[in-house]
């Protein structure tokens, strides 16, 4: 695996192995030896109609009820009208398809289909979290506050409203995921790494870790530090450029707060099965818990070790827990309302919030 860099805002897991070949129904096993003619890649190939042997839905309801959709999803997301002279169900699809492709190019990655016979569009909508850790470090600001109180502050504000209302994890909280790897590292360097060299300070480094985490999280946890967020923001006065960066990124926080008051990372994501094995997660599956957490540092030994483990750990699941929004859009759809907006912006901020953090420690 390649090293990441240091100021690095967002961390790449391994991806699960990929078979050069699959086979579905109706395919022939295996893959082509010969490359394909360039001709190929210059044509335009549409969707195909394929019934699986069930019975069509009816012509004339359906389509009718899907146009009038149609017209809506078009008008509300101010897609580009697609004309098409086939005739049922190739009509539809053919929409759909079209639909489908415009929005994919504005992200993030929706998925299109017809719910039945009304002719009701459903649009499915994924915050796509891929293989990508989000992890916010916490000492860095435990520094920030001994030399810049003010800017320390401030921003002990935004990390009170990420785990107080948003839902990030922390890493000293005994039921978080990442409490437990930091005690398997220090487990193997007391009883299992004996002779290494330099254990003695990466012993120490570990307890500081988990000393500084711990006084952190008594005020990260305040309610206190979110109560004083407005406050903090308009009594900070800015003397460097980092400053001005730090103040602009904090009001960019209040203001998803202000705007998304009840707003969190679990607001679209289906938690009904979390509590089933140990530290209350699915096998194979990866929750916000796993990919959205605070860490004590993002570089050191510690953290390429915290890091080698996750991204062994992580990287044998199969399904990832992330954000997605579902509308239904008929006849009677005059505008939408709910969407994915929050996680986008909160997603975006989080890695600038990273990198600012970074740039200073």
């Amino acid at each position: 695996m390649q090293t990441q860099s240091k100021h690095q805002p967002v961390l790449q897991l391994a991806q699960p192995t990929q078979r050069q070949c699959t086979s579905t129904t109706g395919q022939a096993e295996g893959c082509s030896g010969q490359p394909a003619a360039d001709g190929f890649l210059k044509q335009r190939f549409l969707p195909l109609c394929q019934s699986g042997g069930r019975k069509l839905p009816p012509k004339a309801q359906t389509e009718r009820g899907f146009l009038l959709a149609y017209d809506n999803l078009c008008n509300l997301y101010g897609l580009e009208y697609f004309h098409s002279n086939e005739g049922y169900p190739a009509s539809v699809l053919l929409r759909l398809w079209d639909a489908a492709v415009q929005l994919d190019r504005r992200g993030p990655y929706t998925e299109l289909s017809v719910a039945d016979e009304s002719g009701t569009i459903v649009l499915r909508e994924n915050c796509n979290i891929g293989y990508t850790l989000h992890y916010i470090p916490v000492l860095p600001l435990h520094r920030l506050l001994r030399k810049n109180t003010g800017a320390g502050r401030l921003l002990l504000s935004v990390f009170s409203y990420l785990y107080q209302q948003v839902g990030v994890s922390y890493y000293r909280d005994e039921d978080s995921y990442l409490y437990s790897e930091y005690e398997a590292i220090g487990y193997w360097l007391t009883d299992e790494l004996e002779e290494a060299e330099d254990r003695d300070k990466q012993i120490a480094l570990m307890q500081q870790a988990k000393k500084t985490g711990d006084r952190m999280f008594t005020f990260i946890r305040s309610s206190v530090h979110l109560q004083q967020f407005s406050r903090r923001l308009s009594s900070f006065a800015p003397q460097t450029d980092w400053d001005r960066k730090c103040l602009k990124l904090a009001a960019s926080f209040y203001e998803l707060y202000t705007l998304f008051p009840d707003a969190s990372i679990y607001s679209h994501i289906d938690m009904e099965h979390e509590e089933t094995d140990t530290y209350g997660y699915d096998d194979y599956v990866l929750y916000p818990g796993h990919y959205l957490a605070f860490v004590a540092e993002t570089s050191g030994w510690i953290w390429e070790s915290l890091f080698s483990n996750i991204n062994n750990y992580l990287s044998e699941f199969t399904e990832i827990k992330e954000p997605q929004c579902i509308t239904r859009i008929d006849g009677t759809t005059i505008r939408i309302t709910d969407s994915l907006v929050f996680e986008q912006r909160l997603l975006r901020l989080i890695n600038e919030l990273v990198n600012l953090l970074e740039q200073q420690s």
